[in-house]
C-alpha cells in the first residue's frame, strides 16, 4: 500500500516573521494528473500524466485539462516529481526552520487573494 499525504498551510496573519514562504500549490495542481489531464496537458514524451500513462500518440496529443480542482488527490509519484512539494519546498522548510530562521507560511492561492494585506 501507499502512503497518503495531506498538504496544508498554516497561516497566521498576525506574525511578523522576518521570512514569509509561500507554497507552489497553484503548480502542484497545474502539473496534478490526477484523472489523467494537467492544465498542460501532454508534454512528457511518451508518456501522458496521471496515475494510469499511456504511450502519447504524437499524431493527436492528450487535451489540457481547463480547470483544476484543489479537491482531489494529488499525484506526485509518477511523473515531474520536480513540480511537487517533496521535491524542492519541504527540504527547504527543513533547512529554514533547523536553521534558526523565523518563519511564517502562506499558500500560493493566498498570495493571490490577499498579497496587499501580507
Amino acid at each position: 500500500p501507499r502512503a497518503s499525504h495531506i498538504w496544508f498551510v498554516v497561516r497566521d496573519d498576525n506574525s511578523k516573521s522576518d521570512i514569509l514562504f509561500q507554497t507552489s500549490d497553484p503548480t502542484w495542481q497545474a502539473y496534478n494528473g490526477y484523472g489523467g489531464l494537467t492544465t498542460y496537458g501532454s508534454f512528457k514524451f511518451p508518456y501522458t500524466h496521471g496515475p494510469d500513462s499511456q504511450p502519447m500518440d504524437l499524431i493527436k496529443p492528450q487535451p489540457r485539462a481547463f480547470k483544476a480542482s484543489y479537491n482531489r488527490p494529488l499525484v506526485t509519484r509518477d511523473y515531474r516529481a520536480v513540480n511537487m512539494p517533496l521535491h524542492a519546498e519541504y527540504p527547504a522548510i527543513r533547512f529554514l526552520e533547523a536553521a534558526g530562521y523565523d518563519l511564517s507560511y502562506t499558500s500560493g492561492v493566498d498570495s493571490a487573494l490577499y498579497g496587499e494585506k501580507m
